[in-house]
C-alpha cells in the first residue's frame, strides 16, 4: 500500500512538471544531451523545418521519428532560457558551443529575442550521447531550480523561461541518437531528475552572481542625505564588495552573501554623476564582477496607477513637441516595470518593459498606453528643470485597476476589505485584492525613493467607491512604512506622495459616481494636505475634459497641465520651497447672511460667474446632504470680490443646510471653470461642506 502511495505520488509530481514545462521541457532536455554543432545551415532549411518542426500539434513521438531518419536533420529546437541581460560571465565557449553562441542571423527572430537578454543553457561543445542520466537530471534540474528562484526572486516570468529561439543544427542520428528520446525512457529521466530536484540542494549549481533585477546601466540611485540601497544574488557565503568610482572619492562596501542574497546600503552621495558602480563576488568558484555604468545620483520618483498614468507620451497634446525634446534632458532616466500580478509577495519583478534608459524620442514612445508615462515623464523633466539635479522616474502602472489590487493585506484589513468574496471584473479581467501590491510594488520596497506621483480611481467609482476615503490613505500610509523598512530607514517614513484628482468621464452625466470619489480622494477634506493625508499633494484636473481624445474622454491628453500641477505640489511638500502656490482656491469660511452665502476663499481668486456651478441643500438637518437622492437646488454668483464670493439662496424654501461647488462629472468646459487662482492657474477643488448660520 505504501509503495502505491508513493508511486501515486511520483505520479502526480511528474505530471505537474510536464504541466508546467509543456513541451518546451522536453524538447530542452533532448536538445541538452545531443551533440550540438554549428553548420552552415541555409535559411531556407531553418524555415521549412521550423514550419513542418515546430508546431503545438506534434507531439514528442514525432520529434523521436524525425531524428530517428538516416540522414542528417537540419531542424529548430526551442531550448533557449530568457534570463537578465549581462547575467552570464565567464571565458568564451569554443566549438560547438562557441559556435552557438554567436546566435542567431541578425534580423531573425533569434536575434530579436537575444537583444532582449536570450542566453543559451548550454555548455561549450554540447553533450554526447553517452552523457550519464544522473548528469542529464542534474542539468535539467538546474533548469527547475531557476524556475523555483524565478518564483523566490522573479526576476524572470515563468512564461518567459523559454523563449522560441531559432538554433540550427545537425545531427547524424546513426551515432547520435540519445537513447532516451523514447516516452519511457523520458518519463524514467524525469522521475530521476524529480528525486534529484526534491532531496538534493546540488549547491554545486549555486546562485548566478547579479544585481537584482531593476538596477542596470543608465540608472539613477537616490541622492544625499538619503543613501542609496543595492541588493542582488550570489553564491552563500561568498563576499561581495561594492564599489562606488567617480567623480567623488572612491568607497567600498564588502558584505556576505546569505540565503543567495547580498544587500548593501551605500555612504550618501552628492547629486550628480556619472558612476560607475562595481560589484565582486568572491567565491569558491572564483571571482565575478558586474558594473553599472553610466549611474547618476538623484531623486527618484516611482509613478503608479492605472490607465491616465499609463498614458503614454505619444498620446498628449502636441505629443510630437514632447517627443523631440526628450534628447534635452539626458539626466532624467525612465524605467518601467512590466505589468505582471501574483498572489503572494515578491522579492524581485518578474519581468521589466523597459530598462533604465537615457530618454529619446524612440525610448519614449513606446506606444499607446506603454512605455513611457506621459504624466510620469513630464512630472520628472518639469522637476528638473526646478531642481537642476538627476531624476530617476520608475513606472509601475496597469490600466483598468482598483485601488486594492495595490494594496497590501494589511492595508486593507484597516478597511475590512482583507478577504473579499469575489473579485472586481473590467472588461475580461479579474483583479483580486494585493495582486498588483505582490508583483509590481513589494519587489521595489528595498529601492531609496524621494517621493511617489499617483493616478488612479476611475475604476473605484465602479468598486467600493463608499470607501475609498479609508482605502487610498491607508494604501499611502502603508507603502510609506514599507518603503521606510524594506530600505533599511532610507527612505522617508512619511516620503512626499502627490496624486491627480480625477478629471472627467461623461458630459451629460447625471451620476455622482465621479464627484464622490473625488472627495473620497481627499479623506472627505476637499484639500491636500490635511490632517488624514499628511505630505501629500493634490493636482486638480476636473477642468482637463477632452471630448474629442481619440483614447476616451476618460482619458484627457492636456498631461501636461497634470504634471505641471503635480510639479508644483512637488516644490512646496516635497522641496520646502516658499512661495509656490500649489493647492489652488480652498472656502476658509461659509457664512449664511440672511438669502445670501459669503465664500471667504484661501487665496485671490479669479472668478467667471455662473449660475450652475454652485449649489445649497435646503433642509433643516445638516445630515441630508449626505444623502445622494436629496434634492439640491441652484446657488448663482451675483458678487466677487479678492478672495470672496457671494451666492444667492432665493430658490432655497427652507433652511440651508450645505454647500457644494462642481459636483458634476463634468462641470465646466476645458480650462473654464468658474473659480481660479487669480493668475488663473489652478483650479478651485470640488467641496460640499455644511453652511452655518
Amino acid at each position: 500500500m505504501m509503495m502505491m502511495m508513493m508511486i501515486k505520488t511520483t505520479a502526480i509530481k511528474i505530471a505537474h512538471i510536464l504541466q508546467f514545462f509543456h513541451q518546451n521541457f522536453l524538447l530542452s532536455l533532448a536538445a541538452l544531451v545531443s551533440n550540438w554543432e554549428a553548420p552552415a545551415c541555409s535559411a531556407s532549411a531553418r524555415s521549412s523545418s521550423s514550419d513542418s518542426f515546430w508546431s503545438r500539434s506534434k507531439t514528442l513521438s514525432t520529434l523521436t521519428r524525425m531524428m530517428s531518419t538516416t540522414s542528417s536533420t537540419c531542424a529548430c529546437v526551442c531550448c533557449s532560457l530568457r534570463l537578465p541581460p549581462a547575467t552570464v560571465e565567464g571565458p568564451e565557449p569554443s566549438g560547438a558551443g562557441a559556435a552557438m553562441s554567436a546566435g542567431p542571423e541578425a534580423g531573425s527572430p533569434g536575434a530579436a529575442a537575444e537583444s532582449a537578454g536570450v542566453t543559451n543553457f548550454l555548455p561549450a561543445g554540447g553533450f554526447k550521447e553517452t552523457a550519464h542520466p544522473v548528469t542529464l537530471a542534474a542539468m535539467g534540474c538546474a533548469l527547475l531550480r531557476r524556475s523555483a528562484q524565478s518564483q523566490r526572486s522573479h526576476s524572470w516570468s515563468r512564461a518567459d523561461l523559454f523563449q522560441p529561439v531559432n538554433l540550427c543544427y545537425t545531427h547524424d542520428t546513426k551515432t547520435h541518437l540519445p537513447a532516451f528520446l523514447t516516452i519511457t525512457r523520458t518519463m524514467h529521466l524525469l522521475q530521476v531528475l524529480w528525486v534529484f530536484c526534491w532531496f538534493a540542494p546540488l549547491r554545486g549549481f549555486g546562485h548566478e552572481f547579479r544585481f537584482a533585477s531593476y538596477y542596470g546601466d543608465h540608472m539613477v540611485l537616490q541622492r544625499a542625505p538619503e543613501r542609496a540601497v543595492l541588493w542582488g544574488y550570489g553564491t552563500d557565503a561568498a563576499k561581495v564588495t561594492i564599489t562606488v568610482l567617480g567623480n567623488q572619492q572612491n568607497t567600498s562596501h564588502t558584505v556576505t552573501v546569505e540565503e543567495q542574497i547580498w544587500r548593501v546600503t551605500l555612504d550618501p552621495v552628492q547629486p550628480g554623476g556619472p558612476y560607475v558602480v562595481s560589484a565582486v563576488q568572491q567565491s569558491a568558484e572564483g571571482v565575478q564582477v558586474h558594473n553599472l555604468t553610466d549611474v547618476l545620483f538623484g531623486d527618484v520618483w516611482l509613478c503608479g496607477g492605472q490607465s491616465n498614468m499609463q498614458m503614454g507620451l505619444s498620446q498628449v497634446i502636441n505629443a510630437s513637441e514632447e517627443l523631440a525634446m526628450a534628447l534635452k534632458f539626458p539626466n532624467v532616466r525612465v524605467f518601467t516595470a512590466a505589468d505582471e500580478h501574483s498572489r503572494e509577495e515578491l522579492t524581485d519583478l518578474m519581468k521589466i518593459e523597459l530598462p533604465w534608459s537615457v530618454p529619446s524620442a524612440g525610448v519614449l514612445d513606446g506606444g499607446n498606453f506603454s512605455h513611457f508615462s506621459a504624466v510620469c515623464w513630464l512630472f520628472g523633466r518639469y522637476l528638473y528643470e526646478s531642481q537642476k539635479h538627476p531624476v530617476g522616474l520608475v513606472e509601475s502602472c496597469w490600466g483598468g485597476t482598483p485601488v486594492e489590487a495595490w494594496s497590501s493585506e494589511r492595508a486593507l484589513q484597516k478597511c475590512g476589505l482583507a478577504k473579499p468574496k469575489h473579485s472586481f471584473q473590467n472588461a475580461g479581467a479579474s483583479w483580486d485584492n494585493t495582486v498588483l501590491w505582490n508583483a509590481m510594488i513589494h519587489p521595489l520596497l528595498n529601492m531609496t525613493i524621494k517621493g511617489a506621483i499617483w493616478y488612479q480611481g476611475e475604476q473605484n467609482t465602479e468598486y467600493h467607491q463608499d470607501l475609498y476615503n479609508c482605502t487610498f490613505p491607508a494604501m499611502i500610509d502603508d507603502w510609506r512604512m514599507a518603503f521606510h523598512q524594506g530600505s533599511g530607514g532610507q527612505t522617508s517614513p512619511v516620503f512626499p506622495f502627490g496624486f491627480v484628482q480625477l478629471s472627467t468621464y461623461k458630459k451629460t452625466s447625471l451620476s455622482d459616481a465621479f464627484p464622490n470619489l473625488r472627495w473620497h480622494q481627499t479623506a472627505d477634506y476637499g484639500f491636500a494636505p490635511n490632517p488624514r493625508m499628511k505630505n501629500t499633494f493634490m493636482a486638480v484636473s476636473l477642468d482637463l475634459g477632452d471630448e474629442a481624445s481619440p483614447w476616451g474622454s476618460i482619458h484627457p491628453r492636456y498631461k501636461q497641465d497634470v504634471a505641471h500641477r503635480l510639479t508644483l505640489g512637488a516644490r512646496a511638500v516635497a522641496y520646502g520651497e516658499k512661495g509656490v502656490s500649489f493647492q489652488g482656491p480652498f472656502p476658509q469660511a461659509i457664512r449664511l447672511q440672511g438669502k445670501y452665502i459669503n465664500i471667504t476663499y484661501s487665496e485671490k481668486v479669479s472668478v467667471t460667474k455662473s449660475h450652475t456651478a454652485f449649489e445649497v441643500c435646503c433642509s433643516s438637518s445638516q445630515r441630508d446632504h449626505r444623502n445622494a437622492s436629496f434634492a439640491w437646488v441652484r446657488a448663482p454668483i451675483v458678487e466677487t470680490s479678492s478672495n470672496v464670493v457671494v451666492l444667492s439662496t432665493d430658490k432655497c424654501s427652507d433652511e440651508v443646510a450645505a454647500l457644494r461647488y462642481a459636483w458634476r462629472d463634468w462641470p465646466c468646459q476645458l480650462k473654464a471653470c468658474p473659480v481660479y487662482s487669480a493668475d488663473h492657474a489652478l483650479p478651485a477643488a470640488p467641496f460640499m461642506l455644511p453652511v452655518k448660520s
